[in-house]
């Protein structure tokens, strides 16, 4: 646990924590150097940030390929700077401690959970109009639930609150999920003992998380893979969506007031 002012500060909110710069491009890691590992929450920037890790240094995103591939996860790793994907917690460590003796630097990128849900569900609707093929590499399931949302009203709350309901296990908490690991009613003192794993825990913003990767403040960054709104964002400031997330999106919900508190203290402390 670290509650508490006479415990250390987490990994994740330590300013001036040392940075370990990617090797330039082209350049290749020794196998003493640490790994960086982004776990990328969906809809959360992290194609931008992937932009930015990309231009560092050579790495891999999208991961979530390699796991069932021992032999690939591995010549991936050791030529590797940084390793990227949408890949919860409690997979994507194990997987590359078995292949690799190398530091590991954790990093994710969580935002508002509301913003969050809309987000991904907006995606939902949004990979449909990007291309036939684009829309055709994605697995039958997620396009039954594209096309069920694309059928749908999705001004109207009653719509949006139905479908979230129907589709629950893929929009709600789904930022606990990726960042704590597999689904359990996470306690506070289990949420900052988890968050201490990572070196450091991005709020909304990318240049702050990429500055603590990279060890310098990059310049403007782009945003990369971003979606036009295929409904009004108005309606899910509606009490109806408000009040649903609020009782049934309830493990983000605190994920995401834990982590801003810690920031907020450790700022204070500084």
């Amino acid at each position: 646990m670290i509650d508490g002012s006479a415990r250390r500060t987490p990994h994740h909110l330590r300013q001036g924590a040392p940075a370990v710069h990617p090797a330039s491009p082209g350049e290749f890691p020794g196998q003493s150097d640490p790994l960086i590992v982004f776990v990328h929450v969906p809809k959360t920037a992290g194609s931008t940030i992937n932009a930015h890790l990309t231009e560092a240094g050579p790495g891999r995103d999208h991961c979530e390929f390699l796991l069932s591939d021992v032999a690939g996860l591995t010549e991936t790793v050791r030529d590797s700077t940084w390793i990227s994907g949408h890949v919860p917690y409690h997979r994507l460590l194990p997987a590359l401690e078995a292949v690799t003796d190398r530091p590991l630097r954790l990093f994710t990128l969580i935002r508002s959970p509301k913003e969050q849900v809309m987000s991904h569900y907006n995606w939902l609707i949004e990979i449909f109009h990007r291309s036939p093929k684009f829309y055709g590499s994605h697995p039958d399931r997620v396009k039954e639930i594209s096309e069920q949302l694309r059928s749908n009203d999705n001004d109207d709350p009653a719509v949006v609150v139905a479908n979230l309901e129907r589709y629950r296990g893929l929009f709600l908490d789904c930022q606990t999920k990726f960042v704590l690991g597999r689904a359990r009613r996470w306690p506070g003192h289990a949420i900052d003992e988890r968050l201490d794993r990572y070196e450091f825990v991005g709020l909304d913003r990318v240049d702050e998380l990429l500055t603590v990767m990279l060890g310098t403040m990059p310049e403007q960054a782009a945003r990369e893979n971003t979606s036009r709104y295929h409904f009004d964002k108005a309606v899910f400031d509606a009490p109806e969506i408000e009040e649903y997330l609020h009782t049934f999106n309830q493990v983000d919900n605190r994920l995401y007031r834990r982590a801003t508190q810690l920031r907020r203290r450790t700022a204070r402390s500084a």
